[in-house]
């Protein structure tokens, strides 16, 4: 007689591990500050979606911040030709991190450059994917969606 095994609950348990264990590995990231935020979708205010089909990043690195991010929107007062938009290197200012619903974490810090100031709004989900929101003095709101990375530290 033949008797069949099911391992279906430990296959079920092994993908809760590394669904946690991925979990803890972005909160890593995260409360270490060295990380990369792919972003694929720009949600500017007031248009439609816009899927991105070339690389767009926001990297973080301790204090340094490296926003190479696309810009879609109204801008009320800015340079001639259109100046850098969300294209621009700084030094993050009160960064701060706290807890999110369902386990995430919120990450808020403002970034100064020549031509504006710029305040970021980032949840982190345990998956993986971030929402990204931007808000500056001389431009429209706009958000982003993406996935977290690990960065190389700099």
């Amino acid at each position: 007689m033949l008797t069949a095994m099911l391992s279906v609950p430990s296959f079920a348990q092994s993908r809760t591990e590394r669904r946690e264990a991925e979990a803890a590995r972005i909160m890593e990231m995260v409360s270490d500050t060295v990380y990369t935020i792919s972003v694929s979708s720009a949600l500017p205010m007031g248009w439609k979606t816009v899927n991105l089909t070339s690389v767009y990043t926001l990297e973080v690195a301790k204090d340094s911040i490296i926003s190479h991010l696309p810009y879609f929107g109204r801008a009320y007062s800015i340079p001639y030709g259109g100046g850098k938009g969300l294209m621009f290197e700084g030094k993050a200012k009160d960064y701060s991190v706290s807890d999110a619903k369902g386990g995430g974490k919120d990450i808020e810090f403002s970034v100064m450059n020549e031509e504006d100031n710029y305040t970021f709004n980032v949840t982190v989900y345990p998956n993986g994917s971030a929402y990204v929101n931007v808000n500056s003095n001389r431009r429209q709101p706009i958000s982003y969606i993406g996935r977290i990375e690990k960065s190389d530290d700099r």
